[in-house]
Order: C-alpha cells, then sequence, then structure tokens
C-alpha cells in the first residue's frame, strides 16, 4: 500500500513538473514575441529619423536613443521589457548604422541591424 502511494505522488509530481515546463516555454515565446514586436517598432522608427535626420542617434544607450525618439515624436513611450530578466540595448558608434538587441539573462534573443560597437541598456 505504502508503495503503490509512492508512486502515485511520484506520477503526480512529475505531471505538475511537465504542466509547469510547458507554461513555462508559453510565457517564454510570450515574452520572445513581444520582444520582436517592441524592437521592430523601434526599427522603423529609428528607420523614420534617419531619414529626416541623416543620421541615427549616435549613443550607446537604449534609454538614451528611445528618449531622443519619444522628444522627436518618433516613438509615445519607450518599450516596456517583458520582465525583469530581459534588457533591450542599442548602440550606433556612427550614424550610420545601429544595432539593436534584446538580452534575456545574457542570451541574446532578438538582434536587429549591424553596427560593431558594443549596445548598453
Amino acid at each position: 500500500m505504502v508503495v503503490i502511494g509512492f508512486f502515485i505522488l511520484r506520477d503526480n509530481l512529475k505531471s505538475d513538473s511537465q504542466e509547469n515546463s510547458t507554461s513555462q516555454s508559453a510565457i517564454s515565446k510570450a515574452h520572445k514575441a513581444k520582444t520582436q514586436t517592441d524592437l521592430k517598432s523601434v526599427e522603423t522608427s529609428l528607420m523614420t529619423y534617419f531619414n529626416i535626420n541623416n543620421t541615427y542617434p549616435k549613443t550607446s544607450s537604449f534609454s538614451t536613443m528611445a528618449a531622443e525618439l519619444e522628444n522627436a515624436n518618433f516613438i509615445e513611450i519607450e518599450p516596456e521589457k517583458p520582465d525583469q530578466d530581459f534588457s533591450y540595448k542599442y548602440c550606433s558608434s556612427d550614424g550610420v548604422d545601429f544595432l539593436l538587441e534584446a538580452e534575456r539573462q545574457n542570451d541574446i534573443i532578438v538582434t536587429i541591424g549591424d553596427d560593431n560597437c558594443l549596445p548598453g541598456e
């Protein structure tokens, strides 16, 4: 009887673990989708900014770049990160090219653009 109870408990724990893993995977996919949408929106704003100013914001700070786009009315608000483990990064060393990245716990999730600089938050 004790042995049967042990196996039932073990199977229930496995099932809970699998459900939790599936739930985490769905959340992760949703966060990645939001991140891609946010960065595509920022990319569009950056291209519009470039077409008018003939340069991208020259900075290695995502917040500084987003503030510059907000001040010029190219975006309404800086995109919010899906959770505290995400970071959005930007850099443009020469104003001709730019690099946007989204990271989650130091793993690059999305990269847009091309520049030989090190993006900052």
